[in-house]
């Protein structure tokens, strides 16, 4: 209803019943919004004492202003959606042919302080970000697992990985889980990985300027990062 209509139909009534009537809708926000009939049994009823508003101050916002908003928004229940499709799509036949076998490039970055690790496949682009709880070889071992476990399950196999000399301890680990361990050289992981992460770093530095919070905790700065990913 436009402000005009608003107008015209508090204009049916006097000043003093239109004054009334925003008592009484004020009255019954502060009350938790209940329904019309409940809110004429509380008035009534004498359940709020030394209450001034009367029956007729109930009714006579219900036609200016119509049902009460926050009430119905509060008591509608949320409608039941169309069941969700849970087949996982099948890898298309020339990718499975031609990339199977996977090398990956993987770093660590920084956000607000926070580690992240950060994996991307070679031909097929796709990356992968976790946060991580410090910088211990088997923290990073762990990373490049799961990540593993993610491209076995659609059916890929990385076959080498390629790090730079920072990671040279996690060798013979990843040997013992048939993954070789390349060190790139500097040209390498600028071309490869470094501009991945300039890319990742895009969302949250563009994102955090504009939130309202003074102080941003670190599970926000990671959800932002991983929010990129969804």
């Amino acid at each position: 209803m436009d402000a005009c209509s608003l107008w015209l139909l508090s204009k049916q009534y006097s000043d003093l019943d239109v004054r009334r009537p925003k008592k009484a809708k004020e009255l019954q926000g502060t009350n938790g919004h209940p329904p019309l009939q409940k809110f004429f049994d509380i008035i009534d009823n004498n359940k709020l004492p030394r209450c001034t508003v009367h029956h007729r101050d109930a009714i006579i916002p219900e036609d200016i202003y119509g049902p009460d908003i926050h009430g119905l928004k509060g008591r509608t229940t949320r409608k039941a959606n169309f069941p969700s499709d849970e087949r996982l799509s099948p890898v298309p036949k020339h990718i499975m042919k031609n990339y199977k076998t996977i090398t990956l490039g993987a770093d660590v970055f920084y956000v607000n302080g926070i580690p992240f690790f950060l994996t991307k496949s070679k031909h097929l682009q796709f990356y992968t970000v976790q946060a991580l709880k410090d910088l211990k070889s088997e923290t990073y071992l762990q990373a490049i697992l799961k990540v593993s476990n993610i491209y076995t399950t659609r059916g890929f196999n990385i076959e080498q990985i390629q790090m730079d000399g920072a990671f040279d301890c996690l060798q013979d680990d990843l040997a013992d889980n048939k993954i070789l361990f390349y060190q790139a050289s500097n040209d390498e992981l600028v071309t490869f990985i470094e501009r991945g992460i300039r890319h990742v770093k895009e969302v949250p530095r563009a994102t955090m300027p504009h939130l309202l919070y003074p102080k941003l905790t670190k599970r926000l700065v990671i959800g932002l990062v991983i929010a990129m990913f969804l």
